[in-house]
């Protein structure tokens, strides 16, 4: 007996292709035609509210953008106003010695203008004392009188200039203070706006990233209804087609060893009938035996699949190399595990229900193709 080397890795690629092309048929009441448009509407559903949210997150984005350039501007005018008040603090500490210069000479030349508008008043009067100082002399008291009087208009003149200056600073200090006072208002309208601003932003940043969490997750739903797409158009192409159109046909060489039933029985449903669900042509057949009977490896290879799989229940997949395949589904129970080396006639479970009825579905698949089983296994 001829012994193949299995292709365990190239059989692996086969089983996760057979298991994408069955799982959107899994479910037995749902037909594929029915399945496509129920697909077909949920894509145009979800499209749909993607779109939606995705206009709503660029509506939000403007907004935030709106709310950061308040935010901007409020914060040029609260530094506007901390320049101001600076610069308005900064020439009255600049002016404040100047002013005080101003202060002492105003009180010096106000002492200095009451002597001498005394002085001027006594000449004026001829006081006795006044005439004794001049020596009675009428001339020298009219010169020292006039000489009074241009002082006295010079010293008014000056302390009127510097009473000017002291206005000024009187004015910068109001100006100042006004400015202190604008601040202060400003400084608790801004941090009152701000705050409001800031937790706006917050807000629709929040929202925004809610947004981007639901888009991404409408993405991965459109990512996954695409492929149920794609596997439901190809499993109604494989429904329409004749079941026989593409299937490989075993030549002596390929055969090999292949040949052995996996159970005794009788065929109940034959390759490419209608399955009892009416949903697809079968690909496989079922071979009637009692629950509990052995099932046996067609050939020598490797379990590649051996666990319960939806539509198909307890099912085992061998690869027997040059990616050909059997499959072995309904079964009660599974006695070899994946990886596990097998040979031909070997046991590796027991027949289920298959069809609603005790019996086994078996397949063969070549490339992943479905082909009779009857055209490998021995005539008997």
């Amino acid at each position: 007996m001829r012994h193949k080397r299995p292709a365990t890795t190239c059989g692996a690629t086969l089983i996760v292709c057979f298991l994408a092309a069955l799982n959107a048929l899994a479910q037995p009441s749902v037909e594929p035609k029915q399945a496509f448009e129920e697909v077909e509407a949920s894509i145009s559903d979800k499209q749909s509210l993607k779109a939606s949210k995705e206009r709503k997150r660029t509506e939000l984005r403007g907004e935030i953008a709106v709310v950061q350039e308040i935010l901007d501007e409020l914060e040029r005018m609260h530094s506007q106003l901390q320049s101001e008040l600076a610069e308005a603090e900064q020439q009255v500490e600049a002016r404040a010695d100047e002013v005080a210069d101003y202060t002492v000479a105003r009180d010096e030349k106000t002492k200095q203008l009451v002597w001498s508008s005394v002085t001027a008043s006594q000449l004026q009067k001829r006081n006795p004392i006044t005439m004794l100082i001049v020596q009675s002399d009428p001339l020298k008291v009219d010169r020292l009188y006039h000489y009074h009087a241009y002082f006295t208009k010079q010293l008014k003149a000056q302390i009127d200039e510097l009473r000017v200056h002291l206005a000024e600073f009187d004015q910068l200090l109001a100006e100042s203070e006004a400015a202190r006072k604008n601040f202060v208002v400003a400084e608790e309208n801004y941090a009152e706006n701000s705050t409001n601003l800031q937790d706006r932003k917050a807000s629709l940043g929040s929202l925004n990233a809610q947004l981007e969490t639901e888009i991404t997750q409408l993405d991965a739903d459109l990512a996954q209804l695409f492929r149920e797409r794609e596997q439901l158009s190809r499993a109604i192409a494989e429904r329409t087609r004749p079941a026989t159109a593409t299937t490989p046909v075993p030549t002596p060489s390929s055969r090999g060893d292949i040949s052995n039933w996996p159970v005794v029985g009788e065929v109940r449903q034959a390759f490419g009938t209608a399955r009892a669900d009416g949903r697809i042509r079968s690909e496989g057949i079922v071979i009637s035996a009692n629950v509990g009977t052995p099932v046996t490896a067609i050939a020598n290879g490797t379990v590649v699949f051996s666990q319960w799989f939806e539509g198909y229940g307890n099912t085992i997949i061998v690869d027997h190399g040059d990616e050909i395949i059997s499959i072995y589904a309904r079964c009660d129970s599974l006695l070899k595990q994946t990886s596990e080396p097998v040979e031909a006639g070997e046991q590796i479970a027991t027949v289920g229900t298959a069809e609603e009825s005790a019996g086994l579905y078996f397949e063969i698949r070549v490339r992943n193709n479905p082909t009779d089983p009857l055209r490998w296994l021995r005539e008997r």
